[in-house]
């Protein structure tokens, strides 16, 4: 039986012979081979060539171009290290859009319209324990006054929890004032997931954030590295995060 074929001689009949002998099958086999593993590289080596002319000359363009070329308006002076770069489309976009999503003060269902909309806002998330307790949301309280001179209409400080356990935390800490602090239940953590911001489901239930809300406009939002850490999200920071918003 035949194990292949080649070319035969001029005239010969059918323009070829068939081998019948294993030796020539695997001689003809080899020779086949040799030639398709060539074109291969050829191709290969092409496709390389191309690679490295499109390198050079992406380098050669982010030489000439100016740091922030690719950063869409809104997002500079924002958060854009690793630990946000996830949430990188979730600036400049109308919260209030997600007619979905709810906030909980107490028994009480907002949405995020009742609680953005027509404000200028600082908004803070914080995943609970003693960093949020004794010192960041006592600096949001204590300098309630100094934000609304500044422009800040309120602070809204969301944490993931059953709504009537926050509700009992805010009242025994003294730190819900209606009238410029506002702090609320994200019950199932629908809302920091919109920004990308959840954790889980062990631990904290949330990276600690702090963000410029415009009229439901999400402007500036900064993200701590670590939960625990109070670096870009604390009083100070944000007041000049505020300020940069708006300048």
């Amino acid at each position: 039986s035949p194990f292949a074929y080649q070319q035969g001689p001029r005239g010969s009949r059918g323009g070829c012979r068939c081998l019948t002998s294993p030796a020539g099958a695997i001689q003809f086999y080899n020779a086949m081979l040799s030639q398709q593993t060539h074109a291969r590289l050829g191709q290969l080596n092409w496709k390389y060539a191309q690679l490295l002319v499109s390198r050079d000359m992406t380098a050669a363009a982010a030489s000439t171009a100016k740091s922030t070329h690719n950063v869409p308006e809104g997002h500079h002076g924002s958060d854009l290290s690793s630990t946000a770069c996830h949430i990188g489309l979730g600036r400049r976009r109308d919260l209030t859009m997600r007619q979905d999503l709810q906030l909980w003060d107490g028994e009480r269902a907002l949405s995020l319209a009742e609680v953005f909309h027509n404000f200028k806002t600082l908004l803070i998330g914080f995943p609970g324990g003693k960093v949020c307790t004794e010192q960041q949301i006592p600096s949001y309280v204590q300098g309630a006054e100094q934000l609304g001179s500044l422009g800040v209409d309120k602070v809204v400080c969301v944490t993931v929890s059953q709504p009537d356990q926050v509700k009992q935390w805010a009242t025994q800490h003294g730190f819900d004032k209606q009238d410029k602090v506002q702090v609320l239940s994200d019950r199932n953590g629908s809302f920091v997931r919109l920004l990308g911001l959840e954790l889980g489901p062990e631990g904290p239930p949330c990276q600690r954030f702090a963000g410029v809300v415009d009229n439901g406009i999400l402007l500036r939002l900064k993200v701590e590295q670590h939960p625990a850490d109070l670096k870009v999200t604390d009083i100070r920071s944000m007041i000049q995060t505020f300020k940069d918003a708006y300048a």
